[in-house]
């Protein structure tokens, strides 16, 4: 009997191919037109993915050469660097070394032989300073610090977030990279009493402040992955001036309409919050754990009847 873990690693393999392929063909269309945002935007969809999700299964060299894959795309999207033809090609050897390092992961071969000396040219230069020879003084102008906003962030996982393999609290994690967390609360009303509780199913949303130097739809890129099938709602509180804003923008939608304050118990303390959720990861660990052990466990049955 192949167990749930299997069904799930099996599935990330076949969906990273299917994403690896995207990233291709976005990589070659981006050769004839550099400028292309939206390009660059999947580029970075495509390898956000990746990461998130070989590290939720423990791929620690895929998540770790995708991370500075991925910081050299935001660099790129930000304009702080150009989509030269040398970084072009680069790109294009990333994902030959990424399509190499899964493979390894998914076979147990030994990776590419190239992983070092790539990742090594993605650092040096993610580790230069983007300086321009002239700057004209319009363009100085332009050039203003990041504003960082207030955001209230409610995310209500759906119901079987877990059965598809994703795991929500790396992406509540992944949430917190974006800026600084604030407060964090659980939304424990969809909770059934124990007896009809399903280990398999989320029950649990979450409605974060963070401050952060970003905007709403970066923001919100944490969530690309399942924005399809969970309810996520984006909304500015405070501007760059420390005003009320006037609801803000929101992005997914209405967050009063995915958590009624009332639903919602006392905030967690801000030094709690990260022993909080490494327990609660370590929980849903467990739980995939356990399932695999007795899914094993039933088979050894069926084969001695």
């Amino acid at each position: 009997m192949q167990s749930h873990m299997d069904r799930f690693r099996e599935t990330f393999f076949e969906e990273a191919a299917e994403h690896l392929a995207n990233m291709e063909s976005a990589l070659l269309g981006l050769e004839h037109s550099p400028g292309d945002q939206e390009l660059l935007n999947n580029i970075f969809r495509c390898a956000h993915t990746i990461k998130g999700a070989s590290a939720t299964f423990g791929l620690e060299e895929v998540a770790k050469f995708t991370h500075s894959l991925e910081n050299l795309l935001d660099r790129m999207r930000a304009g702080t660097l150009d989509a030269s033809s040398d970084r072009l090609d680069l790109l294009l050897r990333c994902s030959d070394i990424l399509r190499g390092l899964l493979g390894s992961a998914r076979d147990g071969e030994q990776p590419p032989p190239a992983v070092d000396e790539v990742l090594a040219e993605l650092k040096g230069i993610l580790g230069q300073e983007a300086k321009p020879a002239t700057a004209p003084a319009e363009d100085a102008c332009r050039q203003v610090s990041p504003i960082q906003q207030t955001y209230r962030v409610v995310f209500v996982p759906d119901r079987d977030i877990l059965r598809k393999g994703m795991d929500p609290l790396l992406l509540l994690r992944d949430l917190s990279q974006t800026g600084r967390i604030l407060d964090t609360k659980a939304d424990l009303s969809r909770l059934p009493p124990l007896s009809e509780l399903d280990p398999e199913s989320c029950y649990l949303g979450w409605s974060v402040r963070l401050t952060a130097a970003q905007t709403p739809e970066q923001v919100a890129e944490v969530f690309a992955f399942v924005q399809d099938s969970s309810q996520v709602g984006i909304e500015v509180e405070i501007d760059h001036q420390g005003r009320t804003t006037d609801r803000g923008r929101a992005v997914g939608a209405d967050v009063d309409k995915l958590v009624e304050p009332s639903s919602v118990p006392p905030r967690v303390s801000l030094t709690k919050a990260p022993d909080l959720i490494d327990m609660a990861t370590d929980l849903v660990y467990a739980q995939a754990r356990l399932i695999h052990t007795a899914n094993d466990y039933a088979a050894c049955l069926g084969d001695k009847r």
